[in-house]
């Protein structure tokens, strides 16, 4: 593993409770690291934001060479710096996670500042992680304090051959990857997962001086007397043409609407892997900021799908813990959620998407088509 090749994300990875999965896409363009550092640095542009006090598994896949899913998650330390009970459950879960799909060998990244990198606690945290990973083993483990340029990194478990056991950090957020990342997606890394929760921060409803949307049921019947076609075809135009900055109250009571009614929102899924995906993405990220209760919930939920469908786990974990906290009962989100936690591959979404071509036709309805596929 001297030479790592990586493929670039299209976007960030993943983040529920702490937790980050990030997959890999189909794009052909690649990075290769030659030592350690390279592939340190690289880390925050594959979970789409800089970690702190987390572990950070980067998994390869059967060709030795090529990573093919990284995981993140908080580290639960007790005062001594050893794994909480908690955490060693769930080092258990994401090694279940590592050993699918024909994985050829494992690298683990603890990055904390609690403790010296050369500290003892960290050779339990790996030997943890060696013995979950059975026969595959921990290929090497890696500690550093801050992921910041000039930091001191060591490798504190196995070997990387002839390339030392130690070094300094290049600065993360102009790495090679971080620089593919942005080429690729358009976005840079951001500085925390914070700014992720962020970008689904709440805000006005609508332009009119007067809004009553928060102390008022006429959303639910803002759509009376419009069926589910047209009601299909509105959040359509929407997504097409771009949502009005000065967008008026009646208006977003009946796109909320229309997201709210099974059919259309089954349908909407489709865009996700269109080729007017990344306009979808803006249309139901500003409607999560601007509506509430269960339709903040739905186009949370329609944001998490996208972003899940993509391979960028960390958005879509955001946005589904926002679906979540918004309507505990959105049934689609838990679904959604539950994958994500179980590590399932956005692949699998992809499987089921023809079901909501399906409800497209039978609203008679034309989505856009599906562009080339993204995500494994």
């Amino acid at each position: 593993m001297h030479n790592v090749t990586v493929v670039p994300f299209r976007g960030p990875a993943v983040s529920l409770s702490g937790r980050t999965v990030a997959y890999m896409t189909t794009d052909p363009r690649t990075v290769t690291f030659r030592d350690p550092g390279d592939l340190i640095a690289a880390v925050p542009a594959m979970v789409g934001f800089i970690p702190e006090r987390s572990l950070v598994l980067l998994v390869f896949d059967a060709s030795g060479t090529r990573i093919g899913v990284t995981m993140r998650h908080d580290l639960d330390l007790d005062s001594d710096g050893i794994a909480t009970e908690a955490m060693e459950v769930m080092v258990a879960h994401l090694c279940e996670i590592c050993l699918r799909d024909n994985t050829s060998g494992v690298i683990a990244l603890v990055i904390d500042d609690r403790f010296d990198i050369g500290a003892p606690c960290w050779d339990h945290l790996f030997a943890l992680i060696d013995s979950g990973l059975e026969d595959v083993g921990l290929y090497t483990g890696f500690v550093v304090a801050d992921m910041a340029l000039g930091q001191p990194w060591l490798n504190r478990w196995g070997a990387m051959g002839t390339h030392g056991d130690r070094g300094i950090l290049d600065d993360p957020r102009s790495s090679a990857m971080a620089v593919a990342h942005a080429v690729t997606t358009g976005r840079v890394v951001l500085r925390s997962r914070g700014e992720m929760v962020d970008s689904t921060a709440r805000t006005t409803h609508c332009a009119d001086p007067v809004c009553t949307y928060a102390v008022d049921s006429r959303t639910k019947t803002a759509a009376i007397g419009v069926d589910d076609s047209e009601l299909l075809r509105r959040v359509l135009d929407v997504v097409l043409h771009g949502l009005d900055t000065h967008v008026d109250c009646t208006q977003l009571r009946i796109l909320e609407a229309a997201i709210r009614r099974p059919p259309v929102r089954d349908a909407l899924l489709a865009l996700a892997v269109s080729d007017v995906a990344d306009a979808a993405e803006a249309v139901w990220a500003e409607l999560t900021r601007r509506f509430r209760g269960g339709g903040r919930a739905c186009a949370a939920t329609l944001l998490g799908h996208l972003h899940y469908v993509r391979g960028d786990g960390a958005m879509a974990g955001v946005a589904l813990d926002c679906a979540l906290d918004s309507d505990v009962g959105c049934s689609l989100a838990a679904l959604l959620d539950r994958s994500l936690r179980a590590g399932l591959r956005p692949s699998t979404l992809h499987e089921l998407l023809p079901t909501s071509y399906a409800a497209a036709d039978k609203l008679g309805v034309i989505m856009p088509a599906p562009a080339e596929r993204v995500a494994g």
